[in-house]
């Protein structure tokens, strides 16, 4: 979507709200709002550090956001599901993501359940977290699957196009969370992708501040330079890494 029509989305999404609280005010036709901040519509109007008005999704839609893209068995994922410390570090993280997060551990140990109640956490931070398109989540076979649909195009124009725009996309999205980052044997083109991807998110390849990264993976960023690619255990560095030790929950 283009800058002018977000725009354009932005002024009806903010005149829908002035116009139903006009509505409801005026009339008294429709049912009490089960929100009061919002009023159902599922929008909030703010104002910047410029004083600028722009409406951003209420609190009250993070459920269903969550909903929408948590797989069921994860629904219930919160920071109280771990030990203290590990919140403790999740909490301090948040508060200053950096570069981003480096999950690592033994199969089971509850890597991607501690992703998704991150994912939750940093939504709950600022309103704006839950907008469409300030996160991608994935798992590591989405997340190839979707490097390697630019491949299948050739060598045409349309494939450069596409790989650029998915570069972009990936690069400049707010938050990027992939779980098991490292499973299986990659590509040269994969790995290739990754790199650029990681690059583009630590400010290497586009301006601006660098975005933060959740990763989880079997394998420790050093491990990750070993057996997959030094390149990309380079660009690794400088997330910070949490280590979940423990028994295998899945037996």
């Amino acid at each position: 979507m283009d800058e002018e029509a977000k725009q354009i989305l932005k002024n009806q999404v903010e005149h829908s709200i002035r116009e139903t609280s006009k509505l409801k005010t005026l009339t008294g036709f429709f049912r009490p709002a089960t929100c009061k901040k919002c009023e159902d519509t599922g929008y909030v109007l703010i104002k910047d550090k410029l004083g600028t008005e722009r409406a951003v999704r209420c609190e009250c839609m993070i459920p269903k956001m969550l909903a929408a893209v948590i797989p069921p068995e994860f629904q219930r994922a919160s920071l109280a599901d771990f030990s203290e410390r590990v919140s403790n570090v999740i909490r301090e993280w948040l508060a200053s993501p950096g570069l981003g997060l480096l999950i690592d551990g033994d199969v089971g140990v509850g890597k991607t359940h501690l992703m998704f109640a991150i994912l939750k956490a940093w939504m709950a931070v600022d309103p704006r977290n839950s907008e469409r398109g300030s996160f991608f989540v994935f798992t590591s076979k989405d997340f190839y699957q979707q490097l390697r649909s630019v491949q299948t195009l050739g060598s045409s124009s349309e494939s450069v196009t596409a790989e650029r725009a998915l570069m972009q996309d990936f690069g400049a999205v707010p938050m990027l969370m992939v779980d098991d980052i490292a499973s299986g044997l990659l590509s040269d083109f994969e790995r290739r992708e990754l790199q650029e991807i990681l690059g583009r998110r630590r400010g290497e390849i586009s301006t601006g501040w660098p975005k933060p990264t959740v990763l989880t993976s079997n394998w420790n960023a050093q491990q990750i330079a070993e057996k997959l690619d030094d390149r990309i255990g380079s660009r690794l560095k400088g997330l910070k890494n949490l280590r979940l030790m423990g028994k295998d929950a899945r037996r």
